[in-house]
């Protein structure tokens, strides 16, 4: 039996459903604001090798050894500096700056975010 004044039983759930997508969808706008304030230039500085060449026209340059991957070729790893993605054409692992520092650091979600957050 429903209290009176009490929204029915299936509203509720409606309006618990749409209380939690709203605070997902607000967490993923700050995941994507972090990640689009970041520095991958400085992020990424450590594994990029000298390369003279700049990045290509997508914004990919040579990285160094792939962190991922166990006897991946030495130039084989690139990271994308407008993106932030990196990859291995080696073993073919590609994530993007939240994975890498998850599996390069072998840190959780909350901080790896908040290791890429202190790069932006």
């Amino acid at each position: 039996m429903e209290q009176k004044g009490s929204a029915p039983k299936g509203a509720q759930v409606k309006i618990l459903a749409n209380q939690l997508y709203s605070k997902s969808q607000r967490r993923r706008e700050q995941i994507d604001r972090i990640k689009s304030d970041a520095d991958y230039v400085r992020f990424y500085r450590p594994e990029i090798r000298d390369n003279r060449l700049g990045p290509d026209v997508e914004g990919w340059v040579v990285g160094g050894e792939c962190p991922f991957g166990i006897d991946c070729h030495v130039g084989q790893f690139q990271v994308n500096l407008k993106t932030g993605r990196c990859r291995c054409k080696s073993c073919e692992s590609e994530t993007d700056a939240l994975g890498y520092v998850m599996q390069r650091r072998g840190l959780g979600f909350p901080q790896a975010l908040k290791y890429l957050k202190s790069a932006g």
